[in-house]
């Protein structure tokens, strides 16, 4: 039996809340209200931006705040045999490739952000990232984050944005699950 299923093995306790696979290049991507009745969201991201970079973080936005203060990460990142970490007060949630990267090739992450519907608690996430670092295809890392949104509001909406100011490219995708 799988994390995600009941246990007839039905798989009912993750259901898509929404999804987007853009088809033009985009800016941001925002998620339209999110339905409540759920325990924690689970976004997965395919990102790649048409930045110079190989590779950069993506903020990530609750309920239309967008100030950096309000948000804080720690991250840990595995490049080969080096391991780096840091920490800031700003909202890196995902990451991106970038233009500078291996052509057709998308940043993969995972983010979970339990007990988003409570207003007792801040809201905290934790990501697993995987990114091309440089032009060739074996320069792959591996990042986790963990982050925090300094409010105790409930999560209604998500926007996923490149603080550089570059565009996502089409077949960026983003798609958010509610687990029950």
């Amino acid at each position: 039996m799988g994390a995600f299923s009941d246990s007839t093995g039905g798989g009912g306790d993750m259901e898509l809340l929404y999804s987007t696979t853009l088809t033009s290049p985009a800016a941001s991507i925002t998620t339209d209200t999110l339905p409540t009745g759920y325990k924690s969201l689970v976004i997965d991201t395919s990102l790649r931006t048409d930045g110079s970079y190989p590779s950069n973080v993506i903020y990530g936005y609750f309920n239309g705040d967008t100030t950096a203060s309000n948000y804080g990460y720690q991250f840990l990142i595995a490049y080969g045999i080096t391991v780096a970490a840091g920490r800031a007060d700003v909202p890196f949630m995902t990451g991106a490739t970038g233009a500078g990267a291996v052509t057709n090739f998308f940043g993969s992450d995972r983010i979970i952000i339990r007990d988003h519907e409570s207003t007792v608690n801040y809201k905290t996430w934790h990501t697993t990232e995987t990114t091309i670092v440089g032009t060739n295809s074996t320069n792959r890392n591996c990042v986790m984050v963990s982050g925090a949104w300094h409010n105790t509001a409930a999560i209604t909406s998500v926007t996923i944005q490149d603080p550089l100011v570059n565009d996502f490219v089409a077949g960026s995708f983003v798609a958010v699950y509610g687990l029950k």
